[in-house]
C-alpha cells in the first residue's frame, strides 16, 4: 500500500489535510481525516450514468441505481435493509447524466460492516424479477405524473433540442412512452458495462486513518472488474434562437431558457460566475428577479445557473408565470440580456457579487456530506484539491474588466434556446 499526502500550499484548509490513498488492490481515493465526530462519510460514483443507457431505453441506469439496495446476495430487500438499519448505516444510490453516484455514512466503529454491505450492493446485487417489477411500476407512475408538470416537460424538450444526437438529450429517468421497453436484462447488462473499478471515483471525510480507509476500499470494491466500456463524450449546445412551445392544460406556463456557457476549466469561469450571480443567480438581488418580480409581478421566482462540467457547459434559467403574461416575461428577459451587454456590470455590483460568492463557500461546506460532495466533484472533473482552497482567491481576482469580457463571451448576441410548456396566450 502506498499513501501520498498532498503538500501544503500557502494558507490552505483542505489541501494540507487531504490524503491520497491507494489500497493494496490499487483502488485510489481521497481522504479528509477529521476526528471531530466518530463518523465517516463516503461519496463515490461510477462514470457513465444515464449517458450509458441503451439506445431507445432511457431510464435504465436510474432503474439500476434503484435496485442496488434491493435483494443482495442471499438477502432479500427487507433483509438487506435490516442489516443496514441494525448499525444505523445509511447507503443510497442515484443517477445523473454523467454518473451513477452513491453515498455511505457510518459510525467509525462499524466501518468494516458498512463497507462489506456496500461491496455486496455493487458486486452481489441479485437483480430479482420481483424487485425489478416493483421498481419499474414506481418509475412508470412517476413518469406518468411528470407528463402533466410544465417544468418537467419544458426541461425535457429543452434537453432534447440542446443535445440532439447526444445521450444527454434523453431524460435520465426515462420517458413514459418508452420505459415499458426496459427489461431486467437491460439493467443487468448495464451493470456489467458501467460498474467497474476503471469508472470509480471515491472520496471520504471523517474519523478514519489512511491505512484503515485503504483496507475498507478493498472490502467494498476489490471484487469489481477492473475495466469498463466506453466513455462520455462532450455535448455540443444546439438550437440557439429556437423557441418551442409544448401545449399543456395548466394555469401557469413554465419556460426554460439557456445558451452555451464558459467551460468550467476556463480562466474566465469565475468571472462568468459573477455575471450569472448579477443576472439571475443571486435570487433576491439579481437583475432578473428585480425586473420580473419586484417591478412587474410577473413571477414568484426566477433563477439562472451555470451548469458546467467537462462534458457540458451552459447558462440555464427558468421561471413560471401566468399564461397571459408568459411572453411579456420572455421579452423582459431578452431585454435584460441586451442591457447587460450594452451597459456591462457596475463596479459596485461586481464587488457585491464577489462578496456573496466567497462567503457562500463556507456556508455550503457546513457538513461532512457537503464537503465530500464538493471533493467528489473536484476529483471527477480532474481538478486538484487546491481548487477548493483557491476558489475564493480566484473570485477575489475577478475585476470589472474581466467581468466585461465574460459578459461578451457568456451573453454574446443574446440568442437563447427557449422551451415553454403550458398554455400561454398568443404573443
Amino acid at each position: 500500500m502506498t499513501i501520498c499526502i498532498t503538500p501544503s500550499l500557502a494558507v490552505t484548509t483542505y489541501t494540507s489535510r487531504l490524503q491520497r490513498v491507494k489500497s493494496p488492490c490499487g483502488i485510489e481515493a481521497w481522504l479528509l481525516e477529521d476526528h471531530t465526530l466518530p463518523v465517516l462519510w463516503t461519496s463515490f460514483c461510477f462514470r457513465g450514468g444515464a449517458a450509458f443507457d441503451p439506445e431507445g431505453k432511457p431510464g435504465t441506469a436510474a432503474l439500476l441505481g434503484s435496485m442496488l439496495t434491493e435483494s443482495v446476495g442471499n438477502l432479500d430487500a427487507g433483509g438487506f435493509r435490516r442489516r443496514l438499519d441494525e448499525k444505523a448505516i445509511h447507503l443510497s444510490f442515484g443517477v445523473g447524466r454523467e454518473r451513477l453516484h452513491g453515498s455511505l455514512m457510518t459510525l467509525t466503529r462499524d466501518v468494516d460492516e458498512a463497507f462489506d454491505l456496500l461491496g455486496m450492493a455493487v458486486s452481489d446485487a441479485a437483480f430479482q424479477q420481483r424487485d425489478f417489477e416493483r421498481r419499474h411500476a414506481m418509475r412508470v407512475a412517476d413518469l406518468r405524473m411528470g407528463m402533466a408538470q410544465p417544468d418537467n416537460v419544458a426541461r425535457q424538450v429543452f434537453d432534447a433540442i440542446a443535445f440532439a444526437g447526444h445521450p444527454f438529450s434523453r431524460p435520465a429517468f426515462g420517458h413514459y412512452e418508452t420505459i415499458g421497453s426496459v427489461e431486467l436484462s437491460d439493467v443487468v447488462a448495464l451493470h456489467s458495462r458501467m460498474i467497474a473499478r476503471h469508472n470509480l471515483e471515491i472520496v471520504a471525510v471523517g474519523a478514519l486513518g489512511a491505512d484503515a480507509f485503504a483496507a475498507a476500499l478493498d472490502r467494498a470494491f476489490s471484487r469489481l472488474p477492473v475495466s469498463a466500456e466506453g466513455s462520455v463524450l462532450p455535448a455540443p449546445f444546439l438550437g440557439l434562437g429556437e423557441e418551442v412551445l409544448t401545449r399543456l392544460d395548466s394555469p401557469q406556463s413554465t419556460m426554460i431558457f439557456g445558451r452555451p456557457c464558459i467551460a468550467v476549466d476556463d480562466p474566465d469561469f469565475m468571472a462568468a460566475k459573477v455575471v450569472d450571480h448579477c443576472l439571475g443567480g443571486g435570487t433576491f438581488s439579481s437583475r432578473l428577479f428585480t425586473e420580473l418580480r419586484e417591478k412587474r409581478g410577473l413571477c414568484y421566482s426566477i433563477g439562472t445557473s451555470l451548469n458546467a462540467t467537462r462534458n457540458v457547459s451552459r447558462l440555464i434559467g427558468d421561471t413560471s408565470t401566468r399564461n397571459d403574461r408568459l411572453y411579456e416575461a420572455l421579452d423582459v428577459i431578452r431585454s435584460e440580456l441586451a442591457h447587460l451587454v450594452s451597459n456591462k456590470i457596475s463596479a459596485e455590483e461586481v464587488e457585491m457579487a464577489k462578496s456573496y460568492l466567497m462567503g457562500s463557500l463556507a456556508l455550503n461546506l457546513d457538513t461532512s456530506g457537503a464537503i465530500a460532495g464538493t471533493l467528489l466533484f473536484t476529483k471527477v472533473e480532474g481538478f486538484q484539491p487546491d481548487f477548493i482552497d483557491e476558489r475564493n482567491a480566484r473570485i477575489a481576482s475577478v475585476t470589472r474588466d474581466t467581468v466585461a469580457d465574460a459578459v461578451d463571451r457568456l451573453i454574446g448576441d443574446g440568442a437563447l434556446l427557449v422551451s415553454i410548456a403550458g398554455n400561454p396566450a398568443p404573443h
